[in-house]
């Protein structure tokens, strides 16, 4: 069997995108809260969970969270802790500036803002801490969280390389902490039901996923300012965007690959790829199952 993956990431610096996809429903990248304003901001938690009194969503775990992190990625998931109603943002760091923290706190109702994130992740009162800045900083970050003895959330990729990740790993599993990445897309209720019909042999034998993912980038990413095309900042579409479809062949096959071959282009000024392709082959098929780290 083999995966097809593909990841683009476009600019007008280096190609236009035809009209019919420049018109997309953006609604799709918008914030989370400019789109339940835009549908309803009363809308309450329970019109989202399943009706079964034993769900989990309905009976989440009662978690104090602490917000590393004051961009766009950290206003949509503390948005989304909202809809949880044992789920409570106590405090929020911001590296950059204490001001921005208070900003991001006003604009949230969170009462504790810090200028730093060791003070974050010395608040008693925080339970697990959501990492949601640049990634290129994940390793260090997530090592200051679990030996503040906090559970840890990072925010997709959740490292730069496999021996970070493994690190990281390794550190949780040591001091029985929990530690995720926060790959959204593998709880959606539809992704869930594709891996159990895989798994039952319903649909067959899957000897074949293609699965792509673009954004028109300008529409969202100043060029040429934006992490995204800085290189030191570990920039670019592979780190940004590649993981989605990576995960959809993990998802579907359930092993890693024996082979993969890549090909992309590379923006001359910013050094940063911003578009590219994979194919993955899979040795042997195992659908619908999750994948370890060896």
């Amino acid at each position: 069997p083999s995966f097809i993956v593909l990841y683009i990431l476009t600019n007008t610096h280096i190609s236009h995108m035809e009209e019919s996809i420049q018109q997309i429903d953006m609604s799709l990248t918008a914030p989370l809260d400019v789109v339940l304003s835009e549908t309803n901001k009363q809308t309450p938690w329970e019109q989202f969970a399943s009706p079964d009194p034993n769900s989990f969503l309905l009976n989440p775990p009662p978690l104090k969270w602490g917000i590393l992190g004051t961009g766009r990625i950290c206003n949509d998931f503390t948005q989304a802790l909202k809809l949880l109603p044992t789920a409570e943002v106590v405090a929020v760091a911001s590296r950059s500036s204490k001001e921005g923290a208070e900003r991001f706190g006003k604009k949230h109702g969170i009462s504790r803002c810090y200028g730093t994130y060791e003070e974050l992740c010395s608040d008693a009162d925080v339970d697990i801490v959501y990492v949601g800045n640049v990634h290129l900083f994940r390793l260090p970050i997530c090592t200051l969280v679990l030996n503040s003895n906090k559970h840890c959330l990072l925010e997709k990729p959740m490292a730069l390389s496999k021996k970070d990740a493994k690190d990281m790993i390794n550190m949780a599993k040591g001091k029985g902490l929990f530690l995720g990445e926060g790959m959204w897309t593998r709880y959606f209720p539809a992704v869930e039901m594709v891996r159990e019909l895989i798994s039952n042999g319903e649909i067959g034998e899957v000897t074949n996923v293609a699965s792509d993912f673009h954004f028109h980038s300008p529409d969202q990413e100043v060029y040429p300012s934006s992490p995204l095309y800085s290189r030191k900042l570990a920039g670019g579409a592979a780190m940004y965007l590649a993981s989605y479809p990576i995960s959809a062949a993990l998802c579907c096959f359930g092993q890693w690959p024996d082979k993969v071959v890549c090909n992309g282009i590379v923006d001359y000024d910013t050094e940063v790829d911003v578009e590219g392709g994979i194919i993955m082959r899979f040795p042997q098929f195992i659908g619908g199952g999750e994948v370890g780290m060896e």
